[in-house]
């Protein structure tokens, strides 16, 4: 083989490589937008499996939407949280969630907050959204009572350090964010540096999310 049909199969194998490139997100995973498109998001903690995937949400029971339907998420950039009434952890970060409600509402930003007990067992969905509001969340929530699409969706499909996992979805539906758990807020308390730049950069990434093109 000369140096020339060398020197074209090279050109050739990088050109195939940027096109496929373009089109996949973290480790490869297809996002679906053209990479000129896709916003630099912050890098995930764990969870990075779910990455460039659909987020799916049959099955849930919701409990304060219009019909008791699924809010789109075509159009939204969305952050799903589960979460319960028994953890302290949930109860320090959905005021957090209400936070990034308020503050991005408007730009079209929306939040749900999944309920899962511990341990699962039935729970009244008026006694769901009383815990909600004393936690001081006002947005979407919704009942996994058995944990049947936390562990469909997750759960089963990995290692996982928590249950109070968070997943950010772009205005396709697609997983572009997760943030493991348990805890995420914001703080000026030296000792709690983590929580802090957790919360920061979700921040950083719905920002960035909704700075991408819509449907």
């Amino acid at each position: 083989m000369t140096r020339l049909h060398q020197g074209a199969l090279l050109i050739g194998g990088i050109a195939m490589a940027l096109f496929w490139a373009a089109g996949r997100g973290p480790h490869g995973v297809a996002t679906g937008a053209p990479a000129a498109e896709r916003a630099r998001v912050p890098a995930s903690r764990g969870g990075r499996d779910m990455l460039g995937k659909p987020l799916p949400l049959d099955g849930l029971r919701w409990l304060n939407t219009p019909d008791a339907k699924p809010p789109a998420l075509q159009g939204k950039v969305t952050l799903v949280r589960w979460w319960t009434e028994t953890c302290p952890f949930c109860r320090r970060s959905l005021p957090a969630i209400e936070t990034l409600r308020k503050d991005f509402g408007k730009r079209g930003f929306q939040a749900i907050a999944v309920y899962h007990p511990k341990p699962p067992r039935p729970v009244a969905g008026t006694d769901i959204l009383r815990a909600a509001k004393a936690f001081g969340y006002r947005g979407s929530v919704a009942a996994d009572l058995e944990w049947k699409t936390l562990q469909r969706a997750y759960l089963s499909t990995g290692r996982r350090t928590a249950t109070s996992v968070s997943f950010l979805l772009d205005r396709r539906g697609i997983v572009r964010f997760v943030h493991p758990g348990p805890e995420f807020r914001p703080t000026s308390n030296p000792r709690e540096k983590r929580l802090n730049q957790d919360y920061q950069d979700i921040r950083t990434a719905i920002e960035a999310l909704l700075r991408e093109p819509g449907k």
